[in-house]
């Protein structure tokens, strides 16, 4: 296995499906080759030979790994086919190449035609006896050190005394290996050899060349042209010096990839000073555009019942400000009679914990009143794909000329906390994962009567709810289903929830081919379908179905629930002025030309 590689050539003597072995046939360069069968035909393929290389370039090493494999059928000429697949680890690189060399007569060809020849003729059940499985009579292990014979035979389903599956003993490999490259050993190399079959039972041999216990003592950066060094370390949470261990690296690796700041980051490499018994981690990164201003133009023609409205949206966003990792946000839109401003700043590692400490300010007038919130939060990981986060806020809502008559002013006190799970690949045009969003908020609200309205109860309790899922999956090659839902609803002391504090439905995310906030009740959910097809990392065009539902309680109607459906298609497409976005909706009732145009631009820089 290339030094400069944590796992792939450590398993390359295993990957194979082997599905019977017959007694190994000495061959040149020390490799074996193994009587391999499948169904009624029989071949023989050599197993992997791996060779290491030490090279000096520059201050870091370069390690090669060749991988040697015979063709099973002779060429014309009567030489067999070699292939060496080398695989080169330097300064992050993964290039694979192939190289196809012919070679020498093959000198085991006639004992293996005997071989094939005599199970094929003597009849011994051979087939019958791979399809139920063969059983282990020994295993010999050699090389070990960590662990003894016995520990390492106890982590096997594959024992003396079972039934051989190669699937399952290519399973046991991957675990020891894992536990190897767990516990310091990253060079570890398992090669399974001398496969013998007398009477029905198979021993084999495992040999194992552990390589150099490693504690990694420095860690490299590359590629950070704006992040800071000490911001990517500290989200990389690894404490030196560290004994190596996978798993870790592979939940800083995560950690690194979560921050939103790179368009790049590139697995982790060990490289390993033999002079000095250290080793090296190497993180590259390639920076991204994480700045963004976004804007939203949308139009209703004037054949709905409302007539001809034009809307929009700016917002800016700064994520990685000076390579500090901190993040601004403000953005304003304006919808009708509707229009709003929030600010947000998010300060990270609070006294150097792992605590993002934010605020936020946001205005919002609407017909019927108008109101002012303010919020502070803090972030914090949970593991390695959650993420939990507590806020506190004080709220004011004063009625207009119009609201001061169904609705009193009020301050409210509120307090709440929400959960994130995300698995997604790549957040942005995601091929696979989940994301799952779970809020819960809890509030104090005291009310005041005005000169028309007098409320029911003059402190009430409130709780808010809302848990969403988005789901990613790809049916064929750049085909994705999208589905996404999410349901939220308000419980309280009060019969009659204000139109300040209800739930908002329509618009571009989450019921299309409405208006924005063109529902309002105290329940409300909705689904969403899209089948997407991927025309590059930004760039996708979609059809979508929409349905939703909400529910409400007036004096004048009771209790009562609506639902609506909405489809219609979609692009977003990479420009020279950002990411263009156009979605066409079409809702209950509408024509072909009825339809709501939504469009969006994002500009990263």
């Amino acid at each position: 296995m290339p030094e400069g590689q944590g796992r792939s050539s450590g398993k390359a003597g295993c990957k194979d499906s082997l599905l019977s072995l017959l007694p190994a046939v000495l061959l040149p360069c020390d490799a074996q080759a193994y009587v391999l069968s499948k169904g009624t035909s029989i071949l023989y393929r050599l197993t992997t030979v791996t060779r290491m290389v030490r090279e000096n370039c520059g201050a870091l090493p370069l390690f090669r790994c060749s991988e040697v494999w015979v063709s099973p059928e002779p060429l014309q000429n009567g030489r067999y086919l070699f292939m060496e697949k080398q695989k080169e680890t330097h300064r992050g690189s993964n290039a694979k190449r192939l190289k196809m060399v012919p070679t020498g007569r093959f000198p085991g060809q006639l004992l293996i035609l005997i071989l094939v020849m005599w199970f094929l003729l003597t009849g011994t059940g051979f087939s019958e006896q791979v399809s139920r499985g063969l059983k282990v009579s020994s295993i010999r292990i050699e090389g070990n050190r960590l662990l003894s014979a016995e520990q390492i035979l106890n982590r096997f389903r594959t024992r003396p005394g079972g039934l051989f599956y190669p699937e399952v003993f290519e399973n046991d490999i991957e675990e020891l290996l894992c536990f190897y490259e767990n516990n310091g050993y990253p060079f570890c190399q398992i090669r399974p050899y001398d496969f013998q079959l007398e009477a029905g039972q198979l021993s084999l041999t495992l040999k194992i060349e552990e390589g150099p216990l490693v504690v990694v003592d420095s860690i490299r950066v590359v590629g950070n042209e704006i992040t800071r060094r000490d911001v990517l370390l500290r989200e990389l949470g690894l404490r030196l010096p560290l004994v190596y261990c996978q798993r870790r690296i592979d939940q800083a690796w995560a950690r690194v990839r979560r921050l939103g700041f790179f368009s790049e980051v590139y697995p982790p490499e060990i490289y390993y000073d033999k002079d000095q018994g250290t080793g090296v981690l190497v993180l590259r990164v390639k920076e991204g555009r994480v700045n963004v201003v976004n804007g939203v133009l949308g139009y209703e023609p004037k054949g709905s019942k409302i007539g001809g409205r034009l809307k929009g949206m700016m917002e800016f966003s700064f994520k990685n400000i000076l390579g500090t990792g901190r993040k601004a946000e403000a953005r304003w839109s304006r919808r009708g009679s509707f229009s709003e401003l929030c600010l947000e700043y998010e300060e990270p590692w609070i006294l150097g914990l792992p605590v993002n400490l934010g605020g936020s300010f946001a205005q919002r007038q609407e017909t019927g009143y108008s109101q002012v919130e303010f919020a502070i939060s803090a972030r914090m990981p949970v593991g390695t794909r959650v993420c939990a986060q507590i806020t506190s806020g004080w709220k004011r809502v004063i009625p207009d000329s119009v609201g001061s008559f169904s609705m009193p002013r009020s301050n409210s006190l509120t307090a709440g906390l929400s959960l994130e799970y995300d698995t997604r690949d790549y957040p942005f045009n995601p091929t696979q994962g989940l994301l799952w969003r779970s809020k819960a908020r809890f509030g104090y609200r005291r009310n005041c009567s005005t000169d028309h309205f007098t409320p029911e109860r003059r402190k009430t309790y409130n709780t808010w709810y809302q848990l969403g899922l988005e789901h990613y999956r790809a049916v064929l090659s750049g085909q994705i289903l999208a589905m996404r839902t999410q349901v939220a609803w308000i419980g309280g002391t009060e019969r009659f929830i204000p139109i300040s504090e209800k739930l908002p439905l329509g618009g571009t995310r989450s019921l299309r081919g409405y208006r924005e906030r063109q529902f309002l009740g105290f329940r409300t959910g909705w689904f969403s379908l899209e089948y997407r097809l991927l025309l590059g990392k930004y760039s996708r065009v979609f059809v979508f179905l929409d349905a939703g539902a909400y529910s409400d309680r007036t004096p004048q109607q009771g209790n009562f629930t609506v639902g609506k459906i909405g489809y219609g298609v979609g692009i977003r497409a990479e420009s020279r002025v950002g990411i263009v976005g156009i979605d066409y909706g079409l809702g209950e009732g509408d024509g072909i030309l009825d339809g709501k145009v939504h469009l969006q631009i994002t500009s990263q820089f």
